[in-house]
């Protein structure tokens, strides 16, 4: 009994899993073509196909019947014999007797209306009615031939890779899926899928289609996609997709379309979704989309357009995202893009674009993403954004602007974001940011900014990010960063600075990241760090410092980590730090040729008593003297005896030996109780 149970367990489990299978003969083959269906999400849509052949779904049909009951793990092993039917030879056939007529089994299991088992059958014994262990039923009249390829119960047809030179003509009515791609497919004749009422998809990308007769997706009434990317389509004639009312999708790209005629999209009323590019499109005429009042989504790029007459977008009256980057375009005609008032995202990158005329965006109001990048843009004129007042992203990176004029950024009030990365800019005027109220992020690294002028940035009271990094400023003055009241992180790296003004970033309240990497900075003087309550992390290193004065690093109350290694100290003195109060972390190693050649006593005020904060040491510090000289910086025991130590995640330097810092690794540890048991190192 315990067998039968364990058997008819595991039985249950297996029906489960492999529970919708389609048989489909092959009359010329004598072979089923198996597909499992997308049970459950178990399986993914698309499968590949096994080979069973009538003998062994024969076996596996007598094994149901006759041992369902008693001997189930039979009927089990029938079905991966049928499964894995190429790794086994024939089976007897069911009482010798051939198969002749079609018909459907229905079952063995007790749901047999979701299990269809279809194959060309013998005048067996059937019944008309499914019963709970399964039964025979015949066929309907439009089943009676099966369809290679052809998955009865998702209605999908699946011929890819056939090499087909036509579309084949036996494809079911019933079908609402159709794959033939990847063939050598060279035309739609018309009329050709007339029967297909029901197809709501149709795959005909990667053949080699330069002809499509008027008329050819008539009777598609229900196709909501339809891709022909990748064939050899030079134009678009009128009444190329008439009777396509329910087309939703249209995927066109990757063709050799050159043209378009007048009106050739009229029948495409439902159609939300365009996709043109990468094709030899070369100028965009007026009303060329008539017709396509529901297009959302108009992909044009990559293609040789070099003009867009007036009104060519002005039909589109629902679009949201045009994207027109990598073309051939150098001059935009004010007039453009009338009637785009739905549009959200606008894509001019990768083109030939060298001067933005004032006005040229009017009328787009609901934009809010304007792509510009990778142009030649040489100059923007005053007012060139006017007329975009819904514009939240503007992104001019990669162009040659030299100089931003007063009023450039007019009425961008609402902007977030703008990326002026990788230009030609030198100087940075007061009040050019002034319209920028709003906005949170500005990036204007990899440029040749030499001077910066007092309150330049006095009206980005929203700023967050202020990326300067790769520019050629010198000098840090004061006032150089006033109004920048919300501001977080500030990016200076590689960018040439070799003075810091005392109270240079005084009005930067909120600055929590300062980076200033990778200059030419030789002396910190006092008053550095002026007004900067907030800051968390100050990154120094890779400069040229020789000596930090004392109350450099005031004001610094809330600082967590210091970078210092890579510069060309040797003495540091407690002093520097005597107004921190956090736990920070201190990063003095080095690589040479450029090294902080330390003086090792003067890092022994680390286990000064009297130190409010934490330092945490990082990295590895040299000392300067010979080889054989010892400096002994106390016992690790004592080294930082009495110090509100809670934690010590670093390395602290406590015997130098043989011009090497020695080292005690703690983690996560009690600082007094780990070091007292180490001991000396």
């Amino acid at each position: 009994m315990f067998i039968f149970v364990a058997m008819e367990t595991f039985r249950s489990r297996i029906r489960d899993t492999f529970a919708e299978f389609t048989f489909c003969c092959d009359n010329t083959a004598d072979k089923f073509l198996c597909k499992p269906r997308d049970f459950n999400h178990r399986f993914p849509k698309k499968v590949p196909r096994f080979c069973c052949t009538k003998n062994q779904l024969n076996l596996f049909i007598f094994a149901q019947n006759s041992f369902q009951h008693s001997f189930m793990f039979l009927g089990l092993l029938s079905f991966i014999q049928i499964a894995f039917c190429s790794l086994s030879g024939l089976c007897p056939e069911r009482g010798g007797i051939p198969l002749s007529t079609r018909t459907r089994y229905n079952g063995p299991y007790n749901h047999c209306d979701h299990v269809t088992y279809k194959f060309q059958g013998s005048d067996e014994n059937k019944t008309t009615t499914c019963q709970s262990n399964g039964a025979w039923s015949t066929l309907s009249a439009h089943e009676e031939h099966c369809t290679p390829g052809y998955d009865v119960i998702s209605r999908e047809l699946y011929r890819e890779n056939w090499g087909l030179l036509d579309v084949p003509q036996d494809i079911p009515a019933e079908a609402v899926g159709v794959y033939l791609r990847n063939n050598t497919i060279t035309s739609l004749p018309t009329g050709v899928f007339s029967h297909l009422l029901q197809c709501t998809w149709f795959h005909l990308e990667h053949n080699h289609i330069s002809f499509i007769g008027e008329g050819a997706f008539r009777g598609l009434e229900s196709l909501q996609y339809l891709f022909l990317s990748s064939n050899n389509i030079s134009e678009i004639h009128l009444k190329m997709f008439s009777g396509l009312t329910s087309l939703e999708s249209l995927y066109l790209e990757n063709n050799l379309i050159s043209s378009i005629d007048e009106k050739a999209f009229i029948d495409l009323q439902s159609l939300e979704y365009l996709y043109l590019s990468n094709n030899h499109l070369s100028i965009l005429e007026s009303r060329v989309f008539t017709g396509l009042n529901n297009v959302e989504w108009l992909d044009l790029k990559n293609n040789q357009i070099g003009k867009i007459e007036t009104n060519a977008f002005s039909d589109l009256q629902s679009l949201q995202k045009l994207q027109l980057d990598g073309n051939v375009i150098s001059v935009i005609d004010p007039q453009s893009f009338a009637g785009l008032e739905t549009l959200q995202e606008l894509w001019l990158s990768n083109m030939n674009l060298t001067v933005l005329f004032s006005g040229q965006f009017a009328g787009l109001n609901s934009l809010r993403k304007l792509h510009l990048q990778n142009n030649n843009v040489i100059s923007i004129e005053e007012q060139a954004f006017s007329g975009l007042p819904s514009l939240e992203t503007l992104l001019l990176w990669k162009n040659n602007i030299s100089v931003l004029q007063p009023g450039v950024f007019q009425g961008l009030s609402r902007v977030h974001n703008v990326s002026l990365e990788q230009n030609s800019i030198s100087l940075l005027s007061a009040g050019v940011f002034d319209p920028l109220s709003n906005c949170r992020f500005l990036n204007l690294g990899s440029n040749r900014i030499s001077y910066i002028g007092n309150n330049t940035f006095i009206g980005l009271e929203s700023l967050r990010v202020l990326d300067l990094h790769r520019n050629n400023i010198s000098v840090l003055q004061l006032g150089m960063f006033s109004g920048l009241k919300s501001l977080r992180e500030l990016y200076l790296q590689e960018a040439g600075i070799t003075t810091i003004d005392g109270e240079a970033f005084r009005g930067s309240d909120s600055l929590q990241y300062l980076f200033l990497n990778d200059n030419r900075i030789s002396v910190l003087q006092k008053g550095t760090c002026t007004g900067l309550n907030k800051l968390k992390e100050l990154h120094l290193y890779n400069n040229q410092i020789t000596h930090i004065e004392e109350g450099a690093f005031n004001s610094l109350h809330s600082m967590t980590g210091l970078t210092l290694h890579h510069n060309r100290l040797e003495n540091l003195s407690p002093d520097v730090f005597r107004d921190l109060t956090q736990t920070f972390q201190l990063r003095l190693s080095h690589t040479p040729p450029h090294t902080n050649h330390w003086n090792c006593s003067s890092l022994c005020w680390l286990r000064d008593r009297e130190l409010h904060g934490t330092v945490i040491l990082l990295g590895d510090p040299r000392c300067a003297d010979g080889e054989d000289y010892r400096v002994h910086c106390g016992d690790p025991g004592e080294l930082f005896s009495g110090k509100n130590v809670h934690s010590f995640r670093g390395k602290c330097a406590c015997v130098a030996w043989n011009g090497r810092m020695q080292f005690v690794f703690v983690n996560d540890i009690q600082l007094n109780h780990s070091l007292s048991k180490q001991g000396k190192k």
